[in-house]
């Protein structure tokens, strides 16, 4: 039996407190990516570890390169947020450490990620962001896969791959060099903790970055242009 290519790509396990919203627990949700280029029959697939509850219902189905969320308490999620979730699981999400995984009708693994509240995970623990992966391409049970977004862009396009973009050289030692078809809006640096390392606005096609006060090791560059999210790991030599 072929496993689906479904894949766990955000994840609020401590929403910041709100105003207008007396429990932050009911805020929380989980974001599932189908990365196939058809459409997932969702039926029977469900987490199967101890902690949150949640199972799809028969013929529930995730278009080709969509996803959708499940969220603790629906009528909140869309006050606050502004979209509607696919589905409301049950109990809740660990503020320290849980391990979510997504299994098939016969108890097959789809995706599993264990998330930690301390490094070298990014800071996502009660302070307004949530863990996002950076491309659903990658590791997504490797801390250095994940950045911290703010809850308040959750409405925003997430990131994807982009043909369109040349960034040079990669290992970097000093400066990076990013070349786009497209005018680029934002570009942001985090390194693997989600600490905000550089940011810029300004609507250029090319634009270079001093890397040369960076310590050793991986970043990930965001770049937002005309055609939504871009991510990037970096290597700093």
């Amino acid at each position: 039996m072929v496993v689906p290519q479904l894949v766990i790509d955000k994840i609020n396990y401590h929403p910041g407190t709100i105003t207008g919203f007396n429990e932050s627990d009911d805020l929380e949700f989980i974001s599932i990516k189908n990365t196939q280029s058809t459409t997932v029959n969702l039926t029977g697939i469900y987490f199967k570890e101890l902690g949150i509850t949640y199972k799809f219902p028969n013929n529930a189905t995730i278009a080709a390169n969509q996803s959708i969320y499940l969220a603790s308490n629906l009528n909140q999620f869309q006050s606050r947020f502004g979209l509607t979730a696919f589905g409301q699981f049950t109990r809740n999400l660990s503020n320290s450490t849980q391990k979510l995984v997504l299994a098939d009708a016969f108890g097959n693994t789809i995706d599993a990620v264990e998330y930690l509240d301390d490094a070298p995970w990014p800071d996502a623990d009660g302070n307004g962001k949530f863990l996002q992966l950076t491309d659903s391409s990658l590791d997504n049970s490797l801390a250095s896969s994940w950045v911290a977004t703010d809850e308040v862009t959750l409405s925003t396009p997430t990131f994807s791959s982009s043909n369109s973009m040349h960034i040079s050289p990669n290992p970097v030692s000093n400066v990076l060099t990013i070349v786009s078809a497209n005018q680029i809006e934002k570009f942001q640096v985090f390194d693997v903790l989600g600490n905000l390392m550089f940011s810029a606005n300004q609507k250029e096609k090319n634009f270079k970055i001093d890397c040369s006060a960076f310590a050793k090791g991986i970043y990930i560059l965001t770049v937002l242009d005309e055609t939504g999210w871009y991510s990037k790991k970096i290597i700093k030599q």
